[in-house]
């Protein structure tokens, strides 16, 4: 319902809420998710000591 719609009924209204844009609301959070995908894969990679092995096959 929108506050026109309370209005009509008679109930006092102090605000209202705005519409959000989906279209930049889900791009946000899958470039949210993304970018926590790839910070816990690299976190993942450093517990695993994958740099140390990358030194050792390259020395």
């Amino acid at each position: 319902h929108t506050v026109n719609d309370l209005r009509r009924l008679g109930l006092p209204v102090l605000g209202g809420i705005s519409a959000l844009n989906r279209r930049r609301h889900v791009g946000a959070s899958v470039g949210f998710g993304f970018g926590l995908a790839a910070l816990l894969a690299v976190f993942g990679a450093l517990l695993a000591g994958v740099p140390g092995m990358v030194v050792r096959m390259l020395a």
